[in-house]
């Protein structure tokens, strides 16, 4: 039947231990209350303790432990983990120390400690369950949880891991690591990478696509097969039906493109292209019809030797389209002319009407003014000259021409009109008919 017990209460408050007493009648304890601790808190007892002395505790206290701050109980410290748990406590003496034992009760969670359980003791149907596919692992608070297996990998409930599609990356695979490839499907296959996702692929190819390079030589025409130029970058022998540069066709022969074939700028060969040196020039060139603006220069390399060594001016040139028809010396001719002409001498200014001309007319004139009238070219020959000549000082000379008559050409600039002044001035000057004008000569 239920006996009466004394009880007594024992209050947890930080700062504040609490003791028994050895010669108190009580054996029973009930220990409350709700505490932050800032300093341990403790249960002592005052007096003699004997041996065979037992009492007992209930703790039902709330507590929240500082830093470094625990409950002890007759010297004996209560587990941390119990602070918040319903305890019973149970104390014995045995003559030197108190044997004490705590109870906890079995409707309380996380009370078990881990050096409370026996190594290898536990056996899996007592761990919680975790799904298929997943593993324990600890995560950032040091905890175990059932973690499931992402990336690269997969994981069956039976244990078996399986590499994931195209997840292995160049980085992923040394050089030179595969030592063998398997290329599954049909034969006369070709290993190719995807023009959209790069992927290694096989490709189809017909056996007489393959025939074409095998047994290739590079630098080697074979017929029907690939052309690989050798080390060199060249290759021996290529017939082309129809070359094209550009997209352009090249109409040109073989015979016609060798002719550009070992030219030397500069020199001339034989059934080769001329092609000048960094001085415009070529060595030696002989033309058959030589060609100025279509018309053809009749004279022969002899003639045309006279010319060597002179130097003449573009003025000097002008003047020999005066001398067309002119087929022997013209020096000779002039001496000729010069030999059988008349001469009229005049020493005082006046007019000089020259009526008829056999060969020439030479007038030597110490007047300082003379004013010649010339006959109608009509009545002349040509080639007809005269020659003005002074002893010295200035001679003015002016020539008028036949009326109706074309005017004179002065080295070749032909006079609007009909007259022309000249200073003789101590030397000789020549005017000569040709083709129908007079001309001066010097």
């Amino acid at each position: 039947m239920p006996v009466y017990k004394p009880i007594q209460k024992i209050l947890v408050a930080d700062g504040v231990s609490a003791a028994i007493v050895s010669t108190d009648p009580a054996d029973s304890y009930y220990i409350y209350g709700t505490a932050t601790l800032t300093t341990s808190w403790a249960v002592t007892m005052s007096g003699t303790a004997y041996e065979g002395m037992y009492c007992k505790f209930r703790y039902r206290g709330t507590v929240t432990l500082g830093t470094s701050t625990h409950i002890t109980i007759l010297g004996t410290q209560l587990p941390d983990i119990y602070v918040t748990k319903k305890v019973d406590i149970e104390c014995y003496y045995n003559g030197s120390v108190w044997i004490v034992d705590f109870l906890v009760s079995f409707d309380e969670t996380n009370i078990i400690a881990t050096d409370n359980i026996i190594d290898t003791d536990v056996t899996l149907a007592k761990i919680e369950s975790v799904l298929a596919t997943k593993v324990i692992l600890g995560n950032s608070s040091n905890r175990p949880i059932a973690t499931t297996i992402s990336g690269a990998f997969t994981l069956t409930a039976a244990g078996v891991a399986a590499l994931g599609s195209k997840v292995v990356s160049d980085t992923n695979v040394n050089d030179v690591a595969i030592t063998k490839i398997t290329i599954a499907g049909a034969a006369n296959k070709l290993i190719v990478s995807n023009s959209t996702t790069g992927a290694i692929e096989e490709s189809a190819v017909a056996a007489a696509d393959v025939a074409t390079i095998v047994g290739v030589t590079p630098g080697t025409l074979s017929v029907s097969k690939a052309v690989i130029v050798g080390a060199t970058g060249k290759i021996d022998t290529l017939d082309i039906t129809t070359p094209k540069i550009n997209g352009t066709t090249l109409t040109a022969t073989a015979a016609e493109i060798n002719q550009v074939h070992s030219v030397t700028p500069g020199t001339v060969v034989a059934n080769s292209v001329v092609v000048v040196d960094a001085n415009k020039k070529v060595d030696t060139l002989d033309i058959g019809t030589p060609m100025i603006n279509t018309v053809a220069i009749t004279s022969t390399a002899t003639e045309l030797n006279v010319l060597d060594g002179i130097t003449v001016v573009v003025a000097d040139l002008n003047r020999t389209q005066y001398l067309s028809n002119v087929s022997v010396d013209i020096q000779g001719q002039i001496d000729a002319i010069a030999a059988s002409k008349d001469v009229s001498t005049i020493s005082a200014d006046s007019t000089l009407v020259v009526s008829t001309l056999t060969g020439g007319h030479l007038i030597n004139s110490t007047s300082a003014s003379v004013t010649v009238t010339l006959p109608a070219i009509s009545t002349l020959t040509d080639k007809t000259i005269l020659e003005f000549t002074h002893s010295g000082g200035a001679n003015i000379v002016t020539i008028v021409g036949h009326s109706g008559d074309p005017g004179i050409s002065v080295l070749g600039a032909s006079l609007s009109t009909a007259s022309f002044s000249i200073d003789v001035n101590g030397t000789y000057t020549k005017i000569i008919l040709r083709n129908g004008t007079w001309r001066q000569l010097v």
